[in-house]
């Protein structure tokens, strides 16, 4: 399936023959990652389920390079995370690097760490790959390296910018624990992302296929890359790549060699104020054959570093034997000294492998005389046929045409039908090749429509998920405004009865005093109600006082006299 392409408008109604390489999204915000083939698996996920999700969480789009297509000299795919919103660039990445930490766990327990793409050497280290722009590495590394220092005492992670640049991109990686990896991708991304507005950025922006049709073959080299020169690419076919040799000495991985710098570097750096600058001294032997070519490279070691470097001169009298080693010295800071070792080790070995070629081509040159002076009819039929196809080639050599004709008939039968057999082969491997492509390209068609079907189901289900949501958050809602309307009317009618209640409370607690003219008529009511008392008491006083001496005397102990201001009782009064 080509995950490098994105679902947009009708690329899917395209022919195959169209479909290679699809422009990445044009968005304000970019960010390169480069993916080994497990990780790139981790991201895709079931039918694309993870990477979809990473885009739906993060608000990034995710594009891969075309299956086939890797940065040059590695095998790892690149995946360009795009976004209008330069925060939500840290959000995938730390969504990629739980897909590092997932895939390093594994390769962890399973490899031990042998041939490591996800681990560092330190344990609970991993490695994060990513793709800069060179502007963008230049202003990373900064003056004499003084960013990518600072940004690694600040971070705690470990930053190594490869020097070849591929088509204006830099390979970059991050080694240490989760969160130092975090952090530091977070200030990388602020760098890249200053330089939205230049030309540049667009354009490493938009690459992400680094062939020119968007498959590129894979480079012929094995896994842990053995085999590769330095700045040099070799490119084979699928059918007929095979890994290189391990080379022994190219045994060591670049990135051991790495992070055993960077450990000399601290060690360097720990030491006193001063100790670095002082004068030291290292011995090594040189080769007798080689030590005038070393002695010819020794002035432009001692420009290049500062260092001085010489060689013992020969004893003026020959020894028997001859001496097996020169004894060569190195004087001068301790960081010059081994930079200028390092440089003549290094032409020491180009010399010796100049010396291995040129060693070989002489002995197939003795071994060829050789043959032709044993049986010089073959070598005379070689030539002719060498000749022959040298002039296929457009090369036409002096007597070209005498040793041709001396050339039997049989053999230029015999190389005819070889060539025959040849072109058939070769046609029928282009017919293999060309079924193998058909059967991919209506393989990707026929997962590409699952994908598609399988997009438009999600995209249903999630509308309908959405309706749902709107649905109960109106239903929601309206449920809300009639609670705050019942609210709103118990509070007014709590409202109205404490004030009922406070009125009764006020008018209980105070009563009402009467005033002077109610008081004034009450006065005058009760006096009118004591005279016609009074009157009524006098009036039954004075029927008892006429017949008093008929009924032998007042009554004891009741009746009595009137007095001043009204009846008094009788009886005797008590003083």
């Amino acid at each position: 399936m080509k995950r490098g392409v994105e679902d947009s408008g009708n690329w899917g109604a395209q022919p195959p023959s169209k479909r290679h390489a699809p422009l990445p999204p044009k968005t304000k915000y970019a960010f390169k990652i480069l993916c080994p083939d497990k990780l790139t698996t981790a991201v895709l996920g079931s039918r694309g389920s993870t990477k979809d999700w990473i885009q739906k969480e993060t608000g990034t789009k995710l594009v891969f390079s075309n299956k086939g297509d890797y940065f040059p000299d590695t095998r790892y795919r690149t995946l360009g995370v795009y976004s209008d919103d330069a925060a939500n660039i840290p959000k995938a990445l730390e969504r990629i690097l739980k897909k590092i930490v997932e895939c390093g766990n594994e390769e962890r327990k399973r490899s031990k760490g042998q041939n490591a793409e996800y681990v560092g050497e330190t344990p609970g280290d991993y490695v994060f790959r990513l793709c800069l722009a060179d502007r963008s590495s230049r202003v990373l590394i900064g003056p004499a390296g003084t960013n990518i220092q600072k940004l690694r005492s600040s971070s705690g992670a470990k930053i190594y910018v490869e020097n070849q640049s591929q088509r204006g991109n830099q390979m970059v990686r991050v080694i240490g624990r989760p969160e130092a990896i975090l952090d530091c991708l977070r200030k990388v991304s602020q760098i890249v992302q200053k330089d939205i507005g230049s030309e540049e950025f667009q354009r490493w922006a938009q690459c992400v296929n680094f062939s020119e049709k968007g498959h590129s073959r894979a480079p012929a080299l094995a896994r842990n890359g053995a085999g590769i020169n330095p700045g040099d690419t070799h490119f084979a076919d699928a059918k007929s790549a095979k890994p290189a040799p391990p080379d022994a000495n190219r045994a060591v991985d670049s990135f051991i060699v790495d992070e055993r710098t960077d450990r000399l570097a601290d060690a360097v750096a720990n030491l006193p104020p001063g100790a670095a600058l002082l004068q030291y001294s290292i011995t090594c032997a040189v080769p007798p054959e080689r030590a005038d070519a070393i002695s010819e490279f020794l002035p432009e070691v001692e420009k290049a570093t500062g260092a001085t470097a010489e060689i013992d001169p020969l004893p003026e009298e020959p020894t028997d034997p001859p001496p097996t080693a020169r004894l060569m010295s190195v004087v001068g800071p301790l960081l010059n000294i081994y930079a200028a070792h390092i440089m003549i080790m290094r032409r020491s070995k180009e010399i010796e492998q100049r010396d291995l070629q040129e060693e070989r081509r002489r002995q197939q040159q003795e071994e060829e005389e050789q043959w032709r002076a044993e049986d010089p009819e073959d070598a005379q039929q070689d030539r002719g046929s060498e000749e022959q196809q040298s002039q296929e080639e457009g090369q036409q050599p002096d007597g070209c045409e005498e040793d041709r004709a001396e050339v039997p008939q049989a053999e230029e039968g015999e190389e005819r039908e070889g060539r025959e057999d040849g072109k058939e082969h070769e046609e029928r491997e282009e017919h293999e090749e060309h079924e193998e492509h058909e059967e991919r390209e209506e393989r990707e068609e026929r997962e590409e429509h699952e994908e598609h079907e399988g997009r438009e189901e999600r995209e249903e289900r999630e509308e309908l998920e959405d309706r749902e949501d709107r649905e109960d958050h109106e239903e929601r809602e309206e449920r809300e405004e009639r609670e705050e309307r019942e609210d709103e009317e118990r509070e007014e009618r709590e409202e109205r009865e404490e004030e009922e209640r406070s009125d009764w409370e006020v008018a209980e607690e105070e009563p009402s005093v009467p005033s002077k003219a109610e008081l004034k008529a009450k006065i005058d009511m009760l006096q009118a109600q004591l005279a016609e008392v009074q009157a009524r008491m006098a009036a039954v006083t004075g029927g008892f006082g006429g017949n008093r001496g008929r009924a032998g005397g007042r009554p004891k102990g009741g009746g009595g006299r009137p007095g001043k201001g009204g009846y008094r009782s009788g009886g005797r009064n008590r003083r």
